[in-house]
Parts: C-alpha cells; sequence; structure tokens
C-alpha cells in the first residue's frame, strides 16, 4: 500500500504574477492486475488557482486527488489570491513565497518586523545555549559527586544514559516506548482494499475508438436505434435495430454482412427488437422484443428462424445473455425479475429481485451459475446465484455511476460501461475488486449498450445512430 499524504509532497514554486498554487497528491495502494496508477500531482500557476482570502488553504488537497480534480476545484477565485507573503509556506513548509512586483510600504514594514524577531531570536538562541552549557557543567558536577544515580534524568530524556555518561536517543517514541511513526504504517498496511475513492478523483486511463460505422437510415449499414448489440465466436458484430424491426451483422471491422427481419407479428418477422444474445456453441441469436409482444426469437447463425416463446410470461425484457450451458437468462425492469429458460423455451428459474434491483439493464452470467445484473440507478452490479440468493455487489456510487451494461471478458473480469459525464469502462475481479478505469476521449451523449470483442475490444451502441469499437485491454491497470 502506497498511501501518501499530500502536505508532504507540496512543490516549492515561485510565480512572479501572483497566481495561486496547488500540490499534488501521490498514488495510492496495489490492486490485483497489471500495473497502472492513480492520482499525480498538478501546479497551477497563474491568478486563478486554488487559494483562500487569509493566504493558507483551509483544507489540503485528498490524497487520491489527482491533475484534474485540481484543475476543476477552486478554492477561490482570483480576487483572493495568495499574497506575495501568505503564510502558506509557514503553514505547510516548502513553498516559496513569491512577490508581485515592487515592494510596497506595507512589505518594508513586513521586513523590519521580520529582521527584529530575527535579531529576538538570535539573542534568545544565545541564552538557550548559555543555559544549555550551564545545564552540562551541573550534570558533570553531579555525575562526579552522584555517579550512578540517574533517576532524575530519566524522567526527562527519553533516552539512555550508559555508565560512561555518553546520551543515546532512544528511537522515535515516546516515554511508553510506543511508535507513532511505525504504528502508522502498519495501521495503513493493514487497511482492507474494499474501499474505491470517489471518481471524481480516480484518474481514468483515455481510450481512443479505432472503428466506427452507421449513420442514421433504413438502407443496409443504417440505424433508427441500435439499442442491443453482442457479438458471436467469430468476433461479429450483431446489432438489434430497433426502430427498423431488424437484425443486422457486421464484422468485426464494421463491415455490413446480412440482415434479417422485418416489421410484423408472423414466424421471421420482429417487432421492435430491443436486445440481442448469442448461444456460442450453436451460434444461434436469441432476440428479445419490448411491448407490445415482450417475447423471446431464435434465429440461427445465418438469420433464419427457428421459434419464438415468453409472449404470456415476459413484461419488460431488458437484458438477456446465454450461459455456458445455452440457458436464456432474462433481467426485466419495471418488475424486477431475473427468469431463466431452456432453449426451447422452458421455464427453469423465475425470481423476483425488487429487494436489490432498481432498474436493471443488462446481464451476465459465468461457469459458476453467477448472474451479474447491471442497475442503472442503483449505480452498481448485483451479483445472484441461479436460486435467486443475492451474493454481493460490484462498483458502486462514484465508480460506476448509471451503467448501461455489463459483461465477462476473455481474462474472466467483470467489464461495467457507463455513461455518466463520457463512456466510462471500470474493471473488477469477479469478486468486487478493482482493476482498471477507462473513459473515452471522445463525448458520447447517450448510449444504448456494450458488447466485449475476444480481442480486447469493446463495441458501443451510441444513440447517434453508430457504433464504436474501443480498445481497453492494451491500457495498464490501475494502481491506488
Amino acid at each position: 500500500l502506497g498511501l501518501s499524504i499530500a502536505a508532504a509532497h507540496y512543490l516549492p514554486v515561485v510565480n512572479g504574477s501572483g497566481g495561486a498554487v496547488a500540490g499534488s497528491a501521490g498514488s495510492g495502494a496495489q490492486v490485483t492486475g497489471v500495473s497502472s496508477h492513480l492520482g499525480g500531482g498538478s501546479l497551477l500557476n497563474g491568478s486563478t488557482g486554488p487559494s483562500t482570502a487569509g493566504g493558507a488553504l483551509s483544507t489540503p488537497p485528498h490524497a487520491f486527488s489527482d491533475s484534474n480534480l485540481l484543475q476543476s476545484k477552486q478554492y477561490g477565485d482570483s480576487s483572493q489570491s495568495l499574497g506575495p507573503y501568505s503564510a502558506l509556506g509557514d503553514t505547510y513548509g516548502g513553498y516559496e513565497k513569491w512577490s508581485t512586483g515592487a515592494p510596497t510600504v506595507a512589505d518594508v514594514a513586513y521586513h523590519h518586523q521580520q529582521q527584529q524577531q530575527q535579531h529576538h531570536q538570535q539573542q534568545h538562541h544565545h541564552q538557550q545555549q548559555q543555559q544549555q552549557q550551564q545545564q552540562q557543567q551541573q550534570q558533570q558536577q553531579q555525575q562526579q559527586h552522584h555517579s550512578g544515580s540517574l533517576g532524575s534524568l530519566h524522567q526527562h530524556v527519553a533516552g539512555f544514559l550508559s555508565d560512561s555518561g555518553l546520551y543515546t536517543p532512544s528511537p522515535l517514541g515516546d516515554q511508553n516506548g510506543s511508535h507513532p511513526v511505525m504504528e502508522l504504517n502498519s495501521k495503513l498496511m493493514n487497511t482492507p482494499l474494499s474501499f474505491f475513492p470517489p471518481k471524481s478523483q480516480i484518474k481514468r486511463h483515455k481510450m481512443i475508438y479505432h472503428c466506427k460505422f452507421g449513420e442514421f437510415g433504413v438502407a443496409e449499414g443504417q440505424f433508427t436505434e441500435p439499442s442491443g448489440v453482442t457479438v458471436n465466436s467469430l468476433n461479429d458484430i450483431i446489432v438489434a435495430d430497433t426502430n427498423n424491426h431488424r437484425i443486422q451483422i457486421f464484422d468485426k471491422d464494421g463491415r455490413f454482412k446480412f440482415q434479417f427481419g422485418e416489421c410484423g407479428k408472423r414466424d421471421g418477422q420482429l417487432l421492435y427488437p430491443n436486445r440481442v444474445a448469442v448461444n456460442r456453441a450453436t451460434g444461434d441469436i436469441i432476440v428479445t422484443e419490448r411491448s407490445p409482444t415482450h417475447q423471446i426469437q431464435v434465429y440461427n447463425q445465418y438469420g433464419q428462424f427457428i421459434r419464438k416463446f415468453g409472449a404470456n410470461i415476459l413484461q419488460h425484457p431488458r437484458g438477456v445473455t446465454v450461459d455456458y450451458k445455452g440457458r436464456i437468462v432474462v433481467v426485466e425492469c419495471k418488475v424486477m425479475r431475473v427468469i431463466i429458460f431452456d432453449m426451447v423455451g422452458n421455464v427453469l428459474v423465475k425470481f423476483g429481485c425488487s429487494k436489490y434491483l432498481e432498474f436493471p439493464n443488462g446481464v451476465v452470467t459465468n461457469d459458476r451459475q453467477e448472474i451479474f445484473v447491471s442497475d442503472n440507478r442503483a449505480h452498481s452490479v448485483k451479483v445472484f446465484n441461479y436460486e435467486g440468493a443475492y451474493l454481493r455487489q460490484i462498483g458502486g456510487e462514484g465508480l460506476t455511476n448509471y451503467p448501461i451494461g455489463v459483461g465477462i471478458n476473455q481474462l474472466g473480469e467483470v467489464v461495467v460501461a457507463d455513461n455518466h459525464n463520457n463512456f466510462n469502462l471500470t474493471v473488477f475481479q469477479q469478486d468486487g475488486m478493482l482493476i482498471n478505469a477507462l473513459e473515452s476521449k471522445v463525448k458520447h451523449a447517450q448510449c444504448f449498450d456494450v458488447a466485449l470483442l475476444d480481442d480486447g475490444s469493446v463495441v458501443l451502441a451510441s444513440k447517434d445512430y453508430r457504433l464504436y469499437i474501443y480498445r481497453y485491454l492494451q491500457v495498464s491497470s490501475l494502481i491506488m
């Protein structure tokens, strides 16, 4: 664990323009995964930096602060900038005091006062030296007349006195033998890593999309509402084009391959398909439809209709996945239910989870029969077993705000996508331990769904009628 005290990492600076200063904050504790970093320093020069009218920061920056946080959090405006002789350096040490120009009357008076104080300090120091010399002489006399009598000395000196009269300071500690520095380090080393710093204080690595495709329209490769996306074993990208009542398939580079479906209720027709999933063993494509049909349709890998079911069972299907045994797992919003079907439509398991969910919108499973549900309004992922028992939470408010989907990648890591202020990915171990945090350089106003490719990329379906492919595994992971 590498926690650091922010005040111990301030950098000296001279600013000739009367600007304000912000300190840098150190990195945090090690987290399982490949290496990365959290935190970092920021040095703000100019007239609009963090400051207070009194000259000293009322609260130093948090130990987890990063450059983005320091730039965005203002402690005062330019009219409250630190003066040429603020008390900031006296408070935290390490800062140089700076001047705004020619000395004023107040400056001259200040220097005169400082010279007087220095003179008094020198006199006081000289007196202390004389007193120390007198005390040493008295101690020598006492040792000559009272050798071996050291009781009074041990009451005042935190150290050891040998028979020869040499004083050896004790280690850093008090009279009771405690060691505050070592105790603090021990407390930090024993601090559990189950907490997360606030999202605004996490330095997220930047992602750049390497592919985008799509536009508004009804032709091939165009969308009116690409609300669902998934990936098959060939890394083909399968998109539910909701308002065009069809499914479109693209290769991993965004090139159109084929489509199926048309508006209607007959076999082979679709009505507002909103989510898709794939049975990787067979290649079958599972499509959920929202109201009025709220059912499941199954197509083979070539887009040929196989069957449909669930219209009399489902009410508000919102997320769908296929587990490692070919079972179809559906999560419903509004009614807060999880329903598990076999491939022919028989209900295997059904349980409510309104006690734990607020607005579920995505689902994925692992090979231990655990169900991971992303909850948009609870700002987290909730984990259940196949019997409906609640197991644990992954993420939380401040870290995974308003998630839009969840997936498990080839490494077994849980990848949570959210669209709060940006397109963000947060990567966890399956037990909830934070591994990595990323964000896109491009702002995305609203997003529908995400899917993970096997090459470490993520496909984002956006409300601007486009799909974006970001690579996220090439970026080193987080160190707290």
